[in-house]
């Protein structure tokens, strides 16, 4: 069977179901990504550059349709290389997930295909008061892909309830997993020049909450935690939320040298991102809300010591207060300053619980678990429309 595999990243989360399915040698599987982590490659899968059109820089301010127009270029663009590519190669089935619209045309590109898709994992982050204009363009690209598609998956209930109801029915659950053997506590590798080097104690804060990144006793805390602990250094991950300018006008303005030990970051490169994992003494999610995005169960995956917010909040089974996971509490300001000072006196329990994080995510998420599963799903699904493809 010819595989086509559509994704902004490559190998991100499809790199483990591509080499699966690579290893049937009845199966010829391509992988079309706009980007590549560095020296990354899966056996027996053939990598091309799914290039799209470089649209001039975006306005400061977009408004709803503006943003639909960009997206829809971006798709066009990428519709044309992927008409092209089914000129040669021809799937038969086709994974595809939502990305700025570069894959709003997979569908029409590939017609006699059987259509994977996959919701986008960051448009999850945000409840729907808090949405920014660019997320709902996304957001409705994906609702018309999913209509398109034969099968269509989701990271989380919470995810579910962002589509229309006559969609959701139809819309499966699918436990995410983590790439345990890259993200892991261990590697000779060096941290990448401009990554996030280790400090005597770092702690870092997962910033990708819309809402909460603006919230005052978040800054509060840091600010506190500053001035508590002067070895103390701070990287503060946005990962894409528009608070980022504004949080590091605030950085701007603190007084030193508490500044400079506060880093604010957008983006890190895929192995700065997993060696800031591999660095920091605490990470700290102070999202109340559960999440589908991968930063918490891949900072576990590292051996890193998870703070959260009171345990009730989520429904995941990884997350045990005291022993794969410290609780933030939503107390006083003081209250949470106790709370995340406690862990960085005591490095012995810290690291306890960072090797019982770690044992639960390889136990539980790992892709060698939860991959052949979900395939079988997948190929069972296409069997019957193969059969039956009205």
């Amino acid at each position: 069977m010819r595989i086509l595999f559509c994704h902004q990243n490559f190998p991100g989360r499809f790199g483990f179901m591509a080499g699966s399915l690579a290893a049937d040698p009845n199966n010829e599987v391509l992988f079309a990504s706009c980007h590549q982590r560095r020296g990354a490659t899966v056996p027996g899968v053939r990598r091309v550059i799914l290039r799209t059109e470089r649209l001039r820089r975006p306005p400061r301010e977009e408004n709803y349709a503006q943003i639909w127009c960009r997206f829809l270029l971006s798709g066009k663009s990428g519709y044309t290389f992927l008409e092209r590519l089914n000129a040669e190669f021809q799937p038969e089935c086709v994974f595809s997930s939502a990305s700025g619209g570069v894959t709003f045309f997979a569908q029409k590109a590939f017609p006699r295909a059987f259509h994977v898709f996959y919701a986008g994992v960051e448009e999850a982050l945000w409840p729907g008061a808090d949405f920014t204009e660019g997320s709902r363009a996304a957001l409705a690209m994906q609702w018309v892909q999913m209509l398109q598609s034969q099968l269509c998956f989701i990271f989380s209930e919470r995810q579910r309830e962002l589509f229309p109801p006559a969609l959701r029915a139809g819309l499966r659950y699918l436990t995410p997993w983590v790439d345990t053997d890259w993200m892991c506590p261990d590697s000779a590798e060096a941290v990448p020049r401009d990554g996030v080097a280790p400090a005597p104690e770092l702690v870092s804060f997962d910033m990708r909450h819309f809402r909460l990144a603006a919230a005052s006793d978040l800054r509060d805390l840091m600010r506190d935690l500053l001035t508590a602990r002067p070895d103390c250094r701070i990287v503060a991950c946005f990962g894409g939320n528009p608070a980022f300018t504004l949080f590091d006008a605030w950085r701007a303005r603190l007084p030193q040298p508490l500044g400079h030990r506060l880093r604010v970051v957008d983006f890190l490169r895929p192995a700065e991102y997993r060696d800031m994992f591999r660095a920091t003494c605490l990470h700290v999610c102070a999202d109340a809300s559960p999440s589908s995005l991968p930063g918490w169960r891949e900072a576990m995956s590292c051996g890193a010591a998870l703070m959260m917010p009171a345990a009730d909040a989520f429904s995941d089974a990884l997350l045990k207060p005291g022993e794969t996971m410290l609780t933030l509490p939503r107390g006083s300001r003081q209250d949470r300053l106790t709370a995340v000072l406690h862990p960085l006196e005591r490095p012995e329990m810290r690291a306890a619980v960072g090797r019982a994080a770690r044992g639960a995510v390889v136990a539980a998420r790992s892709p060698q678990t939860l991959v052949p599963p979900h395939l079988a799903t997948v190929l069972e699904a296409y069997e019957r429309y193969k059969s039956d493809p009205q």
